[in-house]
């Protein structure tokens, strides 16, 4: 397992953990929560923000990059229907989550 491998396993598992804790609280819709399918597809696009946001670029889409860019009118005109639904959830993430990541992993990890 490459470094790079190690740190989205690391940010996958705490985007999960930080769903599974603050769901309700970021007004995820309960609908979200009880299909694998879509709760792993939050789980990814909120990995591939905090990721990005870490200093890995994941080449982003349209949609991380505008959440990415504080871009409020791009992120909700690129969101599908479950990324319009849980804007609120990666916002707050994206500021309060903090994952034990140091700087020479990222460097490794580019």
């Amino acid at each position: 397992m490459t470094n790079r491998d190690k740190i989205e396993s690391k940010v996958r598992k705490a985007v999960a953990g930080y769903l599974d804790k603050n769901a309700t609280n970021t007004r995820v819709p309960f609908h979200v929560m009880l299909d694998e399918e879509t709760k792993d597809h939050v789980v990814n696009t909120g990995a591939s923000i905090m990721l990005n946001r870490l200093g890995v670029n994941t080449n982003p889409g349209g949609f991380v990059q505008a959440v990415l860019d504080n871009d409020l009118q791009g992120a909700f005109s690129r969101a599908d229907n479950i990324n319009s639904q849980v804007l609120g959830f990666y916002i707050t993430m994206m500021y309060n989550l903090g994952i034990d990541i140091t700087v020479q992993e990222i460097k490794e990890a580019s």
